[in-house]
């Protein structure tokens, strides 16, 4: 799934980008019951999910979103996800 949403942000564009922005959120997920890979979060007082979401505000596009486990790490693979989006750009672009 995560390499679908790379594909959709890299196709959004029609010419190499001079420059992009990216906005990097983390949100809690709640769950309910004894669902698999949950964890406590004392500050939200909840068991959840900890999701990573990487957006590009210019483009209106949102690529790399990531489901962080127990106990979540939220720079874990954010570099990883950049590199794979800067090769996708550097094949569809070689002169980015």
């Amino acid at each position: 799934m995560e390499e679908w949403y790379i594909e959709r942000f890299v196709s959004s564009f029609s010419e190499p980008p001079r420059e992009i922005t990216l906005d990097v959120d983390l949100f809690d997920d709640p769950t309910h019951g004894q669902q698999q890979l949950t964890f406590f979060h004392g500050h939200y007082d909840q068991y959840q999910y900890q999701v990573r979401a990487i957006t590009a505000p210019r483009t209106t596009s949102w690529y790399c979103p990531c489901c962080l486990y127990a106990p979540p790490m939220p720079p874990l693979g954010f570099v990883d996800d950049l590199v794979r989006v800067v090769t996708r750009l550097r094949e569809k672009f070689p002169t980015f």
